[in-house]
């Protein structure tokens, strides 16, 4: 949340870019996860690991394999950003090598797949974990920008039209991964896919470039110029900071969704005994629910905040786990896709608002690198618990049901948290335009440049 008071030329640049970079925003976001769709962490990079003959521990960790990366980095990097009167340019930088590593897989798919099995299969596995690592040097300025550029009570609805755009173009996306994969099966239609996403995540690089970033408003001695001090600043933090405390084990426990998630769709072809060309369906129906979850997420989390949209969508796994562990029917599993979409990315809706009203202005990197850190390493805890279960009962039931029990853990501490959102605050008070012929118009200038 930010409390300063900012400086009147920087309120006038804010008000006078707004509306272009909540446009390009959106839509670099939108790209870029249209982009990662087509090799989806949750469903296609799975069942490219099984098809390799990778092991079963290393299908458990792949949906989870680009966060492993975020965690570290910005730790050692927070105290930088605090400095910076300007993000971008240090955020472009790392951003390219962000984005490599999945063109580099494509090339090693359509090379080597014939006589380098083992390096292929690397390759697939490094390029998200590659990816996360350059990643963790991103996301701080990132989020910085973003908090730069859009005020707090509509920086929900720009997170949704990012996921909607997403969703919207992943639809698509799905008839080509089924097409792709009928016609060319095996190594070369996985080689499409990751050619086609380092093709839009590279466009969305470049539309990053064209947004407008203005000079930071100074910000009081909190920050800590030293790298050391800082790094000792965020271990009391943890301690003395309750509502940070709470968010840290809220945030970390929904994770346990990665329990289940790395074999959602496995067990979803085994049940319906369909050819991995089905996946592409179950991406379609996936991204259906995409945009009804983050239409809904981005109305509820500008009105009421980032919690609300956190709590929503954590009773929303719960139903779809329920769910899955009874409906083995093409239709509920058609039904249980459509919730993983809604929850999932609406989830993200609501995590990447509270992200930021939870941080103070003084000292945002660094709690946004305590949080990043704390989530990061959470995940690989899941996936052990998710590999030493599957390994032992090879029972998917079981790993949903473990699932639902850290949800509602997760739901205990974040009921704990005292929602942020003020009224008013200097980026925001003066943007109290409806919410509904805003979030229409801007989400149709989205789509209608996307086309």
């Amino acid at each position: 949340m930010e409390t300063e008071e900012k400086p009147e030329s920087y309120q006038s640049q804010v008000k006078k870019f707004f509306k272009r970079n909540y446009f390009l925003h959106s839509m670099e976001g939108g790209v870029y996860m249209t982009g990662i769709a087509f090799i989806d962490p949750n469903t296609i990079l799975p069942r490219m690991v099984q098809y390799f003959n990778g092991p079963d521990w290393l299908i458990s960790l792949i949906p989870t394999m680009m966060y492993f990366g975020f965690g570290v980095p910005p730790l050692f990097t927070a105290h930088k950003v605090e400095q910076m009167g300007r993000v971008k340019s240090y955020l472009l930088g790392y951003s390219f090598f962000q984005r490599l590593p999945f063109l580099i897989a494509a090339l090693g798919l359509f090379f080597f797949a014939s006589g380098y099995v083992q390096l292929v299969l690397a390759l697939i596995v490094l390029a998200p974990l590659f990816s996360g690592l350059a990643g963790g040097f991103c996301v701080t300025p990132w989020q910085e920008l973003v908090a730069k550029t859009i005020p707090e009570n509509r920086r929900s609805s720009l997170f949704a039209i990012r996921f909607i755009i997403f969703a919207i173009s992943g639809i698509l996306a799905g008839g080509i991964i089924s097409t792709l994969l009928k016609e060319f099966p095996g190594a070369t239609g996985f080689g499409f896919l990751h050619l086609i996403a380092s093709s839009l995540i590279f466009m969305s690089f470049l539309i990053l470039t064209l947004i407008r970033e203005f000079e930071q408003p100074p910000r009081s001695k909190a920050a800590s110029p030293q790298l050391k001090a800082n790094l000792k600043k965020m271990m009391l933090l943890v301690g003395q900071d309750r509502q940070l405390s709470n968010y840290l084990l809220t945030i970390s426990t929904l994770n346990g969704i990665f329990i289940m998630s790395p074999f959602l769709a496995i067990d979803a072809l085994k049940n319906l005994n369909q050819p991995d060309s089905f996946i592409g369906i179950l991406v379609t129906v996936q991204m259906v629910g995409a945009i009804v979850g983050n239409i809904f997420s981005g109305y509820l989390g500008d009105k009421f905040g980032g919690k609300s949209v956190m709590l929503f969508n954590r009773w929303l796994f719960i139903i779809l786990c329920v769910w899955a562990s009874l409906g083995k029917s093409e239709l509920a599993i058609m039904v249980i896709f459509f919730l993983f979409g809604a929850a999932f990315y609406g989830n993200q809706v609501g995590t990447a608002t509270l992200n930021l009203e939870i941080s103070p202005y003084e000292r945002r990197s660094t709690y946004l690198a305590v949080i990043s850190f704390f989530n990061s390493i959470s995940i690989p805890i899941f996936s052990v618990i998710s590999i030493l279960v599957w390994n032992l009962s090879q029972n998917f039931a079981i790993l949903l049901w473990i699932t639902i029990i850290s949800l509602i853990i997760s739901i205990v501490f974040l009921f704990k948290i005292r929602e942020p959102r003020h009224s008013t605050t200097p980026l925001s008070g003066q943007y109290h335009f409806k919410f509904r012929l805003f979030f229409l118009r801007n989400l149709f200038r989205a789509l209608r440049f996307n086309r």
